[in-house]
């Protein structure tokens, strides 16, 4: 197998894995601040920018879904693309997730003693840290 497909390939992983991560950050940072934010420009703006977020985060997905498509069809970029040390990074991923979600929701339960926060605010911030820490951690973990 080509060595530079390969590699142009894990870039194209890298990037779309990279634009998923800065999309779903901003698509629910609108859904976070929009309930908190009173202005009529300043809804606006986070409307568009969770619009916007929503429309990265699909184009990446697409992408990315087309990245693994490309990669399965064929048993030699399987082999190189996805061999055991990309699956333990992705179970190493997780883990930090988890570890996340964990942090976030003592760190709400401790904040909720002082502050009145709703249900379901905390489950927003726990779902944002739980996905966002796990695209980070498989993109620094993918980090060349």
């Amino acid at each position: 197998m080509d060595a530079q497909l390969i590699e142009k390939l894990d870039r194209r992983r890298y990037k779309t894995l990279l634009w998923q991560a800065v999309g779903f950050a901003s698509m629910f940072v609108g859904l976070i601040a929009k309930p908190y934010v009173t202005g009529k420009a300043a809804v606006y703006a986070i409307c568009f920018t969770s619009g916007l977020g929503i429309g990265v985060f699909l184009a990446a997905s697409f992408k990315s879904s087309r990245n693994e498509r490309t990669i399965k069809s064929d048993p030699e970029l399987l082999d190189a693309l996805n061999n055991e040390l990309i699956r333990l990074y992705g179970y190493k991923s997780l883990m930090w997730a988890f570890y996340a979600t964990l942090i976030t929701a003592a760190t709400l339960l401790f904040i909720s003693h002082r502050l009145d926060i709703t249900a379901r605010f905390a489950c927003i911030v726990i779902i944002y840290a739980a996905c966002l820490s796990l695209m980070i951690s498989r993109l620094v973990y993918l980090r060349k």
